[in-house]
C-alpha cells in the first residue's frame, strides 16, 4: 500500500512494506507496487525501495522521520488513522 499526501506543506508518500511504514518526500511519482506480496514500487519506469527511498538507477527521495502508531489503532480500528 502507498499513500501520497501533503503534509506541513510537502508532498509525502508512505509505504507499507514488510509490516512497517516508510514515509518520504515524494518526488512527483506515482508509486505503486509492483507485484502484490512484493515489497517494491514502481514509477517513472523504474523500481524503488521503500527500505532504502532509491531507485534502482540511483535517484532517492529524502527519507522523512515516521512512527508507526500502533496503539491510536488498537483503539479506534484500522480505518480510524487515515481517510484518503
Amino acid at each position: 500500500m502507498t499513500v501520497t499526501d501533503t503534509v506541513g506543506g510537502r508532498d509525502v508518500v508512505v509505504f507499507e512494506a514488510d509490516g512497517s511504514l516508510y514515509a518520504d518526500e515524494n518526488g512527483g511519482y506515482a508509486l505503486e507496487r509492483v507485484r502484490e506480496g512484493e515489497t517494491r514500487f514502481g514509477a517513472d519506469e523504474a523500481v524503488w525501495s521503500p527500505l532504502t527511498g532509491e531507485s534502482e538507477d540511483a535517484r532517492s527521495l529524502p527519507r522523512l522521520p515516521a512512527r508507526t502508531l500502533l496503539a491510536w489503532q488498537d483503539d479506534h480500528g484500522p480505518d480510524a488513522f487515515y481517510e484518503p
